[in-house]
């Protein structure tokens, strides 16, 4: 069953004028080494703008919105070997999810200015 489903677009060049402004003291803030090992792989903001977009979708989707800036480090993007998108996390917010029985299903995209996240949070069983 369905519980929540968020969706965020995020405009590539406000991450790119925050990570040149601030650069790695506001990557490590809002970005898990994981995440920032493959966006600066991609050599690009867009995937770093995707992986925010995911994050704020996650956190429409709980309805919880975000009560603390450390909340966006606890919810990582990953990608399968196939390139399926996944969302792991750690702290409070695993806690939460694992207690309310949730599975998550995540998908991303990006193209030129904008980038995109959905999640659909789902009661398990």
């Amino acid at each position: 069953m369905v519980v929540g489903i968020g969706i965020d677009i995020q405009e590539v060049k406000p991450i790119e004028k925050m990570i040149e402004k601030y650069g790695d003291r506001f990557i490590n803030r809002i970005f898990t080494p994981e995440e920032i090992s493959y966006c600066k792989r991609k050599s690009n903001y867009q995937s770093y703008a995707a992986r925010w977009a995911v994050k704020e979708a996650f956190f429409k989707g709980l309805g919880t919105g975000i009560t603390k800036q450390s909340q966006f480090k606890e919810v990582s993007v990953k990608l399968k070997a196939n390139g399926k998108p996944e969302i792991h996390l750690t702290g409070s917010i695993k806690k939460y999810v694992q207690e309310e029985n949730l599975s998550i299903n995540v998908s991303i995209s990006h193209s030129g200015d904008y980038a995109i996240g959905q999640v659909i949070l789902s009661r398990k069983g």
